[in-house]
């Protein structure tokens, strides 16, 4: 069997959707070699399949307009995704690299890059380590605002 067979079928044996028999004949191999194929391989897609098919079923009830625009959402929220994983990991690789030479790149060098791609993921809405503020209600009228006002101190203030 080629090797794109044997990646696709273990994605049709994780997605869930298949028994033994089934991916036997989708793939013309034989039920003994795809049990060997499948075992101790977990059916972990299942739950993204799940998920899917209720994005996919929701998307159903929206007009061409509303799906036009989730699309455009849902694809640039990947790209920002992307590329914030593509600096983290240029990040972690050049400090790899840079660390062979300590003068190139101390550690808060470091911490600092890494520090503005933390900012710029919870800036794009990729991140989602940090809780989203709540909803405050808040009653104007009883709010005060306090000001603190600075003066350089005296010879009298000193004095006391």
């Amino acid at each position: 069997m080629a090797r794109y067979d044997l990646e696709q079928l273990l994605a049709d044996w994780r997605a869930g959707g298949y028994t033994q028999h089934q991916l036997a004949d989708k793939h013309k191999t034989s039920r003994s070699n795809v049990a060997k194929l499948v075992k101790g391989v977990e059916k972990d897609l299942v739950t993204t399949v799940s998920r899917k098919i209720q994005v996919e079923q929701e998307l159903a009830n929206l007009s061409d307009k509303e799906v036009t625009s989730v699309s455009e959402q849902t694809k640039q929220a990947i790209e920002d995704a992307k590329m914030i994983r593509t600096l983290t990991k240029n990040n972690m690789i050049g400090v790899g690299i840079k660390l062979t030479n300590h003068a190139l790149l101390t550690m808060l060098d470091h911490k600092n890059a890494q520090d503005l791609i933390d900012k710029a993921s919870i800036t794009l809405g990729i991140s989602d380590r940090h809780a989203k503020p709540s909803n405050v209600q808040q009653n104007t009228q009883n709010n005060t605002v306090a000001r603190v006002t600075f003066r350089r101190a005296t010879k009298e203030d000193r004095n006391d």
